[in-house]
């Protein structure tokens, strides 16, 4: 959150908009590419209707702007937090911390999911979770679950063999 607010208020200054609001096209438009705007850039595509697009790729070719930079970067953060942090699905406890929404039944390929995938998470986001006093977060990789638990029961040494060699890898 402190990132996506420095992001915004960094995003205004450049822009000299102090309500500039990144859903807004028009406001955008504005800053980017109206003669009277601080930016005062080439538009390089147009929506169908024929104004000046403000879409992530058309920003991506005015990547040299540090007006636009900062856009695309605020973007990025606030997809993250709306996804992860404000995301629907996710379930934040009375101490605050967040936590998916877990399903165990009901997939096709029978394997738990989240919503959202917490495996998505980007790797700045997951350097900020933290676990509870007493408690450790277990990371573990579901890679051939079915056959490594079929191997052990079946008491299929060689296969077992290959799957403890293939994990050295």
């Amino acid at each position: 959150l402190p990132k996506f607010e420095k992001g915004m208020e960094e995003l205004r200054e450049l822009s000299g908009k102090p309500d500039l609001n990144l859903d807004s096209a028009k406001q955008l438009q504005w800053v980017l590419f109206d003669p009277m705007g601080p930016c005062k850039l080439i538009c390089p595509s147009r929506t169908k209707d024929g104004a000046p697009s403000t879409s992530k790729d058309t920003l991506a070719k005015l990547g040299h702007d540090p007006i636009v930079q900062a856009i695309l970067r605020t973007r990025k953060v606030r997809d993250v937090l709306r996804k992860y942090v404000y995301g629907k699905g996710l379930i934040i406890r009375e101490d605050g911390r967040i936590h998916p929404y877990w399903n165990t039944t009901g997939t096709v390929t029978q394997r738990w999911s989240s919503a959202p995938n917490m495996q998505n998470w980007p790797d700045y986001l997951r350097s900020v979770v933290e676990a509870p006093d007493g408690w450790v977060i277990v990371g573990a990789d579901q890679a051939q679950l079915e056959m490594r638990i079929m191997a052990c029961i079946a008491g299929a040494k060689d296969l077992i063999e290959r799957l403890e060699r293939a994990d050295e890898n």
